[in-house]
């Protein structure tokens, strides 16, 4: 889905750029400070020489893009396919190896064990953060059925990561094409940190999964908004889950106020009126679903522990508020992850000018900064990593960008970018280029049926009347003067006429 370049999305993108390309050139600069040479005076310079080695490299790849596309741009798909199937099923299976191989290093961040363990006389604790009480709901389900097993616990977290990871494998997919899936996927699944969190009794993969098939969600309905909603009943249906979901998601934790902004930003998708009234509508419908199921969602907190709503809001508010404030929010253990999301956010990043007067970058920025935000004053929770979050929409937002530089002038797909196109939702250059055009023929479309109706009719069938021929007759022979007597006597006995 693409949005129009306005004074507003500039702004957005230049403190976005900025900020990414300062912490890129800080992490280099700390990384070679950690390897011994800060007297040598190297680590300005190595911060600023890989910064300025990423835009060459961009410039290289734009240089290559048209070639690239004569050469290959039309026979890339089936091979793209190809690659893409192949990766899919590395990762997974890389994934797979490394947890099995780090299983002996599986434990717990808390006692979830031992809280959702079946006894004769414990029951569920009541736990103020949604996330947990859900996790540990499902944990005692989990040991009802086969028994309080320690390693069941560790399988089902293995299960809801691997699930929540296919899951926005497929929204990552839909808004960003294959090339950001595929970085989010390998990340998720070599990545130490989240090896290691598949394998730790905590409530995160269980909240994962449930933002995951909420982005899904909203993925379609952002779909439905760009492209028309054929079926009535399929659209009423999406926007209740989009906003029961997206309730439930803020509910659980602070984090689901990510997934309100696509919402918002649907409202930019068209521009002639009525469509626009009813992106309105469809908008407005689906935040206030979502304000009416979280507020469902504390009422039958309050009425299942039996408490007051307005004490439930204070412990929420209390749970999620400002704690404290860490510039360095960001990888700061993993330094190579940092380096290497942050140098593909760079690359991508210069991918917002290549296409014209339309860009698909605005509602991902505003979601990344939100993150930041969030990460900065630690509003969620300490143990719902929120670095996994910015890897998700980091990963959007250097897949949109490699899929940016992968066109040529004319805004046409090459190879690669066959790996980054979903073919049934992003075809985002094909609607930057004829953006305008539908936009006059749905107006054309919208003044035909607001006309009157003109009676047209048909040509007369019948023949019609032949022009008169004024005509002489002329005979070759010449009749006698005596046979030109017409008055004959007749008798007195002639009765012909009666």
């Amino acid at each position: 889905m693409v949005w129009k370049k306005n004074f507003a999305s500039v702004i957005m993108w230049a403190v976005y750029f900025l900020g990414i390309s300062a912490a890129l050139m800080y992490r280099i600069y700390g990384a070679v400070v950690e390897g011994g040479l800060q007297k040598s005076g190297l680590p300005p310079l190595l911060a600023a020489g890989g910064f300025a080695g990423i835009i060459l490299l961009f410039v290289l790849i734009r240089l290559a893009a048209k070639r690239l596309y004569v050469r290959y741009g039309q026979e890339g798909s089936e091979a793209a396919g190809l690659i893409e199937g192949v990766l899919f099923i590395a990762f997974i299976t890389a994934g797979i190896f490394l947890r099995m191989a780090n299983f002996d290093h599986a434990g717990e961040d808390a006692a979830y064990y031992e809280i959702a363990k079946v006894t004769e006389k414990s029951g569920i604790l009541e736990v103020a953060h949604g996330a947990t009480y859900i996790y540990m709901c499902l944990l005692r389900v989990l040991f009802l059925i086969v028994g309080n097993k320690w390693i069941a616990g560790i399988v089902l977290q293995l299960v809801l990561q691997f699930v929540a990871a296919i899951l926005l494998y497929i929204a990552v997919r839909k808004v960003a094409g294959t090339v950001a899936s595929l970085i989010f996927l390998g990340m998720m699944m070599l990545l130490p940190g989240q090896v290691m969190s598949g394998l730790t009794y905590s409530p995160q993969m269980c909240y994962l999964c449930i933002y995951a098939i909420t982005f899904l969600c909203v993925n379609a309905f952002l779909e439905g908004q760009a492209r028309g909603h054929s079926n009535r009943r399929s659209r009423i249906l999406l926007l209740f889950f989009a906003g029961a979901l997206i309730g439930l998601a803020c509910y659980l934790d602070v984090l689901g106020l990510t997934l309100v902004l696509p919402v918002l930003f649907a409202l930019h998708v068209k521009k002639e009126h009525s469509i626009r009234r009813e992106a309105v509508c469809s908008v407005l419908v689906v935040i206030v679903l979502a304000v009416l199921f979280f507020g469902a969602f504390i009422c039958m907190d309050a009425f299942l522990s039996e408490k007051d709503i307005f004490s439930i809001l204070n412990a929420w508010g209390e749970i999620f508020c400002v704690k404290t404030r860490d510039l360095w929010f960001w990888y700061g253990e993993d330094t190579l992850t940092g380096i290497l999301l942050l140098s593909l956010m760079v690359f991508g990043a210069c991918g917002f000018w290549i296409c014209g007067k339309y860009h698909s970058f605005s509602v991902w920025i505003v979601m990344f900064l939100l993150l930041c935000i969030m990460s900065y004053f630690h509003l969620p929770v300490e143990y719902m990593d929120v670095e996994l979050y910015l890897l998700i929409v980091g990963s959007i937002l250097s897949g949109i960008g490699i899929r940016e530089c992968m066109r040529d002038g004319k805004c046409r797909e090459v190879a690669c970018d066959n790996l980054s196109v979903n073919e049934n939702m992003d075809e985002d250059c094909q609607e930057a280029e004829g953006m305008e055009k539908l936009q006059g023929e749905n107006t054309e479309e919208i003044k035909m049926q607001e006309a009157p109706k003109q009676v047209k009719y048909i040509e007369n069938p019948l023949p019609l009347p032949k022009k008169h021929v004024k005509k002489a007759l002329e005979y070759s022979v010449e009749p006698q003067e005596e046979w030109m007597h017409f008055d004959i006597e007749i008798s007195e006995e002639d009765d012909f006429d009666i």
